[in-house]
């Protein structure tokens, strides 16, 4: 299980069609190896899942995200582009960028 983040401030939105929103958090608050700092809340505010981070990358954390037609894109500091599952947060397509 990954360590809980220290410092919960907010680094980037983006809201989602039913009105719930994804954030990321500040990863250069939260000094961690791997940080997922990627959170979706739904319209109430409640926390409903945190998105993995591609496995055996290193120190890494979410640096972006954002909605495409009702896709979630997101891009980790280790350089993939990431597609992820609007429920759960889990990988759906990686793609390695540098």
């Amino acid at each position: 299980m990954e360590p809980e983040m220290e410092n919960r401030d907010e680094f980037q939105v983006a809201h989602l069609p039913d009105g719930g929103r994804l954030v990321v958090f500040d990863f250069q608050k939260n000094p961690k190896f791997r940080l997922n700092n990627l959170v979706c809340f739904d319209a109430e505010g409640q926390e409903l899942w945190t998105a993995e981070l591609p496995k055996n990358t290193g120190p890494d954390w979410f640096v972006g995200v954002a909605v495409k037609n009702e896709m979630i894109l997101a891009r980790t500091w280790s350089c993939f582009d990431l597609t992820l599952d609007l429920k759960s947060g889990k990988i759906l397509t990686a793609a390695w960028t540098k």
